[in-house]
């Protein structure tokens, strides 16, 4: 059955995301073995009690279950001979566990497999997603969850399943979730993000503090490239004492998708050397660092789409790294307080197209040398040395098209230092926040006028401020390959 399918909605899987109490769905998961053994085991009590096999089988729909109830503390405890299957009843960890008398080695992880003291091993039956709650984690804002989570992770990845995060108070962590970057890849998926009322929700533990900071809430191991991974419908949240959301300085083939990253110190999504990476329907907002960073490597095939990147406190999309096929497209870039996006050092091509950029670049970015503030909303440079202002790297077949853009504190759209192989800037909308009062201005007189009709006035600065497209160049760009090119307002 398709995985998607069975986990992307809450509704699609039940809290313990096992098969419900009912015999018939239990016995249809465990097969025709399954059912044998079921059968066998309860011949002799059907023709005790007078009943057909069927119905002790099966048993009547209004009929309790047939197997023992039991909290894992007590099946854990178990010294006598086994029953075949358990019912565990621990809020959370519901779910129907079969003994497996030929396993003798299997480790106890509480929500696979559970060990008796007699060395028995119950193995949980299900289908679908490993629930965290399945391995003890609560997600109610006072536990410590990272043992629980890191668990469902290993398990998942020893079989590339999902993790599902079912919405709940916090996940709290003290220490980042390791993924193994050299096993197979997995979905890690919540309820949903940034809902107003319980959602998918993880961060830190209240034993970590910011002068401590976690490294990150998730981080890759990187021993090789860690191939089809997906995170979606998950809220991460620093507390501004988490260095990064999710970091990884080899990855590939991997989605972020629908997952709300905010209160990070450094970046609130790093990846690095890779290929093939979406960033999907995002939200990354009121983080201290930058939005998102590549930290590593050369990253090909980059897409940022359909993302709100906002209100963070340094770049809303530093690429600082080499990088074959870039694409940011339907953005909200908002509010980032040293540029919206950075681009330096041979990223060939560059397609930025039909964003929104309000507002960024209010402290500007510092070169050292030479020295100089740029405050833009876009700026692109051609060096490995972030600050330096040069044309060795240049960015290659640059394309920023479409876009509309607010200017209050930038001083330009684009600030370009070097590029080469085409630059096309055109077809940009650009305003700045003192034309926004003048439309609001006459939309309130336009109101005004019961009859409906428009004053000349108002008409003439709707005609001003409706399209303002034209492209102007400045600087030395044209003989020397170094310079600022600007949109500007006519």
């Amino acid at each position: 059955m398709n995985q998607e399918k069975e986990i992307g909605t809450k509704q699609q899987v039940d809290d313990s995301g096992t098969v419900s109490g009912s015999r018939r769905k239990l016995l249809a998961s465990i097969g025709l073995a399954g059912t044998a053994l079921v059968a066998g085991s309860l011949w002799n009590a059907a023709n005790v009690q007078g009943k057909r096999v069927t119905e002790a089988v099966y048993g009547a729909e209004e009929e309790g279950c047939c197997w023992p109830k039991v909290t894992i503390a007590e099946l854990r405890s178990l010294s006598t001979a086994p029953a075949e299957f358990y019912e565990v009843t621990d809020p959370g960890q519901e779910g129907v566990f079969r003994f497996d008398p030929a396993d003798v080695s299997t480790a106890d992880d509480t929500g696979l497999v559970i060990v008796s003291a007699t060395g028995a091993r119950f193995k949980r039956i299900f289908h679908g997603a490993f629930n965290v709650k399945w391995f003890g984690a609560k997600g109610d804002n006072a536990s410590d969850d990272t043992q629980s989570i890191q668990a469902a992770v290993n398990a998942a990845q020893n079989r590339g399943a999902v993790v599902y995060f079912p919405s709940s108070d916090f996940y709290l962590i003290s220490s980042p979730i390791q993924i193994d970057s050299s096993k197979r890849g997995i979905r890690l998926i919540g309820d949903d993000y940034n809902r107003r009322v319980y959602s998918s929700v993880i961060r830190p533990h209240a034993s970590v503090t910011a002068s401590a900071p976690l490294e990150a809430i998730f981080k890759f191991t990187d021993t090789e490239v860690g191939n089809q991974f997906e995170f979606s419908n998950l809220d991460i949240s620093g507390d501004n004492k988490t260095k990064y959301g999710i970091y990884s300085k080899k990855i590939a083939h991997s989605l972020f998708r629908r997952i709300s990253i905010k209160g990070t110190t450094l970046a609130a999504l790093a990846i690095g050397y890779g290929w093939c990476n979406d960033v999907e329907t995002c939200e990354i907002s009121y983080n201290r660092g930058d939005g998102i960073q590549l930290v590593d490597g050369e990253v090909n095939v980059f897409n940022v789409v359909n993302t709100k990147i906002f209100t963070n406190e340094g770049i809303g999309i530093y690429l600082s790294r080499k990088a074959l096929g870039v694409r940011i497209n339907g953005c909200n870039i908002e509010g980032n307080k040293v540029c919206g996006v950075f681009a330096r050092n041979s990223i060939m091509p560059f397609d930025l197209s039909d964003n929104y950029f309000e507002n960024n670049g209010s402290v500007g970015y510092s070169f050292t040398n030479p020295q100089r503030l740029v405050k833009a909303q876009i700026i692109i440079n051609g060096t490995v040395a972030a600050a330096t202002v040069g044309n060795t790297q240049p960015v290659s077949s640059v394309r920023i098209v479409n876009n509309f853009a607010s200017l209050r504190d930038a001083d330009c759209l684009v600030a370009c230092y070097s590029a080469k192989l085409g630059l096309e800037i055109g077809n940009n909308s650009i305003s700045r926040s003192s034309d926004f009062q003048s439309l609001h201005a006459a939309k309130n007189r336009d109101e005004q006028d019961r009859n409906g009709s428009m004053g000349q006035q108002s008409e003439d600065i709707r005609e001003r401020h409706r399209l303002r497209r034209n492209v102007r160049f400045a600087g030395e760009f044209a003989n020397r390959g170094l310079g600022c090119s600007h949109d500007t307002p006519s």
